[in-house]
């Protein structure tokens, strides 16, 4: 069996209106639509769909850590790096927080070339949002 790629993501977050236009106009740039969902939030292209689901109101108050269990953050990949710096500029104009600007990063494999974001504190009463990742590299993983 081979998997084939990631199907979708769901993330839960805080505060549903809050979040939308954040993920709205990023997620927007990067070629996903909104998609009629019953239950919840959807964008997707192609290839992948992220979900957006309100956190249950116990867990309302939890901020997020990016190195206690669960996810860390995630990425996603663009087929050139004058991708990932137009995602930049967008991130820049619209005051969205830059944690590591365009770059080559090695050691992360060879030609990895991204920028890393997450949305901005003033956008959150409490923790660090969810850092995600804009990638173009070079060969593909696993020998491919």
């Amino acid at each position: 069996m081979d998997v084939l790629g990631v199907d979708h993501i769901d993330l839960t977050v805080n505060d549903l209106a809050r979040s939308a236009p954040f993920y709205e106009k990023v997620l927007g740039a990067l070629g996903f639509r909104r998609v009629p969902h019953a239950t919840y939030l959807v964008w997707a292209n192609a290839h992948l769909a992220i979900g957006l689901r309100a956190a249950a109101p116990a867990a309302r108050e939890a901020a997020f850590d990016r190195y206690r269990v669960g996810l860390h953050h995630f990425a996603l990949r663009v087929r050139r790096r004058d991708e990932v710096d137009r995602v930049h500029d967008l991130l820049v104009r619209d005051g969205i927080t830059v944690l590591d600007p365009p770059a080559e990063y090695p050691e992360y494999g060879p030609q990895y070339y991204a920028v890393f974001f997450r949305r901005s504190r003033r956008d959150e009463a409490r923790g660090r949002p969810l850092p995600v990742g804009v990638l173009a590299q070079g060969p593909e993983r696993g020998g491919r």
